[in-house]
């Protein structure tokens, strides 16, 4: 999976690596039902439902409880099952906090650069 740059929300280039580094998973478990509980590098911490997602086809593999329970965080600190079956930090750290992706960005763009 070779991850470069993408156009962002608002139209500016982002860094997946910068994404990663501000709001990516730092720790996650599976709790009850098709939920995740998530550490975020920055220190954010709860909940995240996804039942939403497990009738849609690419979640199938979801129906098997010890499959769902094998979620781990992938290198680029999105919450992964397998190759197939990840969900990028991003989108998952705007649900934890319910910000904005206005608000997202302008958090990642004041976050330092790491080398």
């Amino acid at each position: 999976m070779a991850c470069g740059r993408h156009r962002g929300y608002l139209g500016r280039k982002i860094s997946f690596q910068r994404f990663a580094e501000t709001c990516g998973a730092a720790d996650l478990a599976s709790v009850e039902g098709r939920r995740c509980k998530q550490l975020t590098r920055d220190g954010v911490e709860g909940e995240i439902d996804l039942s939403e997602f497990a009738t849609k086809k690419l979640f199938a593999a979801w129906q098997d409880p010890g499959f769902f329970q094998k979620v781990e965080v992938g290198p680029y600190r999105q919450i992964r099952w397998s190759d197939e079956i990840e969900l990028c930090p991003d989108s998952l750290y705007m649900r934890l906090t319910g910000s904005t992706p206005e608000q997202f960005l302008a958090k990642s763009a004041a976050a330092p650069a790491h080398a």
